[in-house]
């Protein structure tokens, strides 16, 4: 399917696209710096990290003694774990969220589309069949009716899905730019 022409479904799926981008970024990530990962764990059983003294030596928690070991192990695992489902849990809420607000959105832009046959629906109902009030109303309602809703975000930007879109590009730009700089 070619998505390239078309703003919509190149926003519909850019969302997918960056999520597993970002997933196998991090998994690549992980198996490249596995290395220092390894290197960490050689320099902790250094003599650095070896006890010095009575009390040191008498750690109450070694591996060697059973169970504080494998409870704190369990401890971790389990602090892991539900770190991870809470992670899941608010980026679900997240783009609920956001998939919501454009369904939202989706709904208004076809009643405006709708509303756009409005004034020629008007012209074509028996007005002048009415009194004078009434057809000074609907005079105003089809002025109106000729200048489109746009919705604007602080009384200056419209909001669109190339809207939406350019500020996707922006953001993905600086957390490059960012990371980058991080990374040098």
């Amino acid at each position: 399917m070619n998505v390239w022409g078309d703003i919509d479904a190149v926003s519909e799926a850019s969302y997918l696209l960056f999520t597993q981008a970002s997933l196998c970024y991090k998994s690549t990530a992980f198996v490249i710096r596995k290395g220092n990962l390894l290197k960490l764990l050689e320099y902790m059983d250094s003599s650095i990290f070896k006890p010095k003294s009575k009390t040191h030596q008498e750690m109450p928690v070694t591996p060697t003694k059973s169970p504080h070991y494998e409870l704190g192990y369990l401890y971790q695992m389990i602090s892991i774990y539900i770190s991870a489902f809470l992670f899941i849990g608010v980026d679900s809420v997240a783009v609920t969220m956001i998939m919501f607000g454009c369904a939202q959105l989706d709904i208004i832009i076809d009643k405006l589309k709708k509303s756009e046959n409005l004034r020629e629906w008007l012209y074509q109902s028996p007005w002048y069949e009415q009194n004078m009030k009434f057809c000074r109303a609907l005079w105003i309602a089809m002025e109106r009716m000729k200048k489109p809703i746009v919705f604007k975000a602080g009384h200056y930007i419209s909001l669109s899905r190339p809207t939406f879109v350019a500020i996707l590009r922006c953001s993905y730009s600086y957390y490059t730019v960012l990371n980058r700089a991080k990374n040098e």
